[in-house]
């Protein structure tokens, strides 16, 4: 797995954390992404071996068949080579349009992505927001509970501590 799949996936286990439907939605979307790219890096493969089958026929063709006089056997060998100048032409433009839907594949994963580091990043600044606040209401000292507090006094700002709670 590279490291691009490993981000990913933990993008995707931190998105199933936010429990909304955007989330979902965008888990989802991610998936079908990285499945759709997985399916055309395959398709590429088959192209590329195709493309070499074709190499392989035309020398082949070039180098071992020797031309017969007789009519027919150049026929089938003409029709041989043209195949598979076909096959190979046919396979270096589909590898070409593959190699461009991979990249805009993998810009709307990107984009997905980004998508999906602010969704989490919203989620965890409410969370700890949340959390801080509740830690900051549960340590607040109450007013007149004889608690002390620093307070700058003095003429150089210099802060020392003061007693809040005794009578004054």
């Amino acid at each position: 797995m590279g490291e691009h799949q490993k981000q990913t996936a933990f993008l995707r286990q931190c998105l199933v954390h936010h429990d909304t439907e955007a989330s979902r939605k965008l888990a989802e979307s991610m998936t079908q992404l990285e499945r759709d790219e997985r399916c055309l890096r395959r398709a590429a493969w088959l192209v590329v071996r195709l493309a070499g089958l074709a190499v392989a026929g035309i020398a082949y063709s070039a180098l071992l068949m020797d031309n017969y006089p007789d009519g027919r056997s150049g026929s089938v060998a003409h029709f041989v080579v043209k195949g598979c100048f076909g096959l190979g032409l046919g396979s270096l433009i589909c590898l070409l349009s593959f190699l461009g839907l991979g990249a805009i594949y993998r810009k709307n994963l990107d984009r997905r992505r980004e998508q999906g580091r602010a969704l989490v990043a919203r989620l965890l600044e409410s969370r700890l927001a949340a959390s801080a606040a509740a830690d900051w209401r549960d340590h607040q000292p109450d007013s007149g509970n004889g608690g002390t507090a620093r307070v700058a006094a003095g003429v150089d700002g210099s802060p020392e501590l003061t007693d809040l709670g005794a009578p004054g």
